[in-house]
């Protein structure tokens, strides 16, 4: 092993920790607020809407000020404050606020923890980016970064719905706390003289101002609109992100609406949610070794947001145990394939000094359809039930994939990388 990937580790492996901790915590607010009779499925819909939508706008407002600031300090900030708000999580846990005020509070929680995971996500995204060796291609380092989500994704799943089913609710918060203790501390010793010892990763004090913010979103927007292949790849994102991510956010409403005879919904929905996770890690481990550049990414890319949308249709018609586990698992290959030939089209084309700035425009436009998504189902699930709802949206997403291919031209195109 070289001395450049062992730096590339140094940063992804404590890294994780941050992931994980962020999807136990996520994990347990969906159940605890889907369950809790002053939450529901359709306020789980909304909380998670909104947190979605801040956390996005904030990311692509500050883009421009993590190429300008301390890189070490700006992700040591982002991790100590998401530790201090998943403490905060012990009081509605204990019950010592319920009620509307419980409502409130974990709308709170939500937009906290979703904007600061997001602004660290950014920042570290870049600096793994910039830290990869040259020798690796773009698909196989889109992977690695990936791969942070999917690991824990499977992983607190399993711890989450474990200490659920055991009744140990606070210990949930307890241990993602800790996850990310342990991350801060092993990321400021190694990051010393990582993100310090290239100019790249240790940005000049610049002077920021919100008109200087502005103007780099609208510079990384015209940036993006130039290029035909980013404007497809853009629109099969929010294809995708309108149903699949919005679909495993309220799970634990689906999940409750299924005939599978299973009376431990919280041990069903960490085993559903962690196959997801173990279909994009077997994936990963796969195609890390032998990922190539793809000739035409936007074409297998629309490909298999159509597989997906197929699936999700599926699981809506055959409601049963064995299929949900595998549609899952499924539905995780797809997924991570989707990644690797995206993200390793937008690594190629976007310049190092440009990336967090285009690559938060992309989460916005992207990421918008989150919401939105979520925010139909929980609403319409309640009112006409989750399965409908789940396929009219299904419905749209393949009208919406095939005037894509037939309106864009985008798809026929190559991604030229750039250096």
């Amino acid at each position: 092993m070289d001395k450049y990937t062992i730096k590339f580790l140094k940063i992804w492996t404590p890294s994780y920790l941050v992931f994980f901790s962020y999807a136990l915590t996520i994990f347990t607010m969906s159940w605890f607020i889907s369950e809790s009779p002053s939450g529901g499925g359709d306020v789980l819909g909304v909380i998670m809407a909104i947190g979605n939508l801040v956390s996005t706008v904030v990311v692509v407002l500050f883009s421009g000020l993590i190429d300008k600031v301390n890189r070490k300090n700006f992700l040591l900030l982002m991790q100590i404050l998401m530790f201090l708000i998943i403490l905060s999580l012990l009081l509605p846990y204990s019950e010592w606020i319920t009620g509307f005020l419980m409502v409130l509070f974990m709308a709170c929680v939500v937009i906290t923890l979703e904007s600061s995971f997001s602004l660290y996500g950014a920042a570290l995204e870049t600096s793994m980016a910039d830290l990869a060796p040259k020798r690796w291609t773009s698909n196989r380092t889109a992977l690695l970064i990936q791969l942070h989500p999917q690991l824990a994704r499977v992983i607190a799943p399993m711890v989450g719905g474990a200490l659920l089913a055991t009744g140990l609710l606070k210990m949930t918060s307890i241990v993602a706390a800790v996850s990310i203790f342990i991350s801060i501390f092993f990321l400021y010793i190694w990051s010393s003289s990582l993100l310090l010892s290239d100019r790249k990763l240790y940005p000049t004090t610049e002077k920021v101002s919100f008109t200087s913010l502005m103007l780099d979103v609208r510079g990384a927007w015209s940036w993006i609109v130039e290029r035909q292949l980013l404007v497809f790849l853009l629109v099969i994102g929010i294809i995708n992100s309108l149903v699949v991510p919005s679909f495993y956010q309220l799970l634990p409403a689906f999940i409750s609406e299924m005939p599978i005879g299973n009376d431990n919904d919280e041990v069903f929905y960490g085993l559903f949610s962690s196959a997801y996770g173990v279909g994009m890690i077997v994936t990963s481990l796969i195609f890390i070794k032998i990922a190539k550049r793809t000739k035409r990414p936007g074409l297998a890319s629309a490909g298999f947001v159509f597989l997906m949308a197929i699936v999700v249709f599926l699981v809506t018609i055959l409601q049963n145990l064995y299929f949900l586990i595998a549609s899952s698992f499924v539905l995780g290959i797809l997924f991570i394939l989707l990644i690797m030939f995206v993200g390793g089209a937008w690594l190629d084309m976007t310049p190092s000094s440009i990336r967090v700035r285009v690559f938060s425009v992309r989460r916005l436009i992207t990421f918008v359809s989150i919401p939105l998504g979520t925010v139909i189902m929980g609403f319409g699930g309640a009112a006409i039930g989750y399965m409908i709802i789940l396929r009219i949206l299904v419905g749209c997403m393949m009208i919406a994939l095939l005037l894509s291919i037939f309106l864009l031209k985008g798809w026929k195109d190559r991604a030229i990388r750039v250096e």
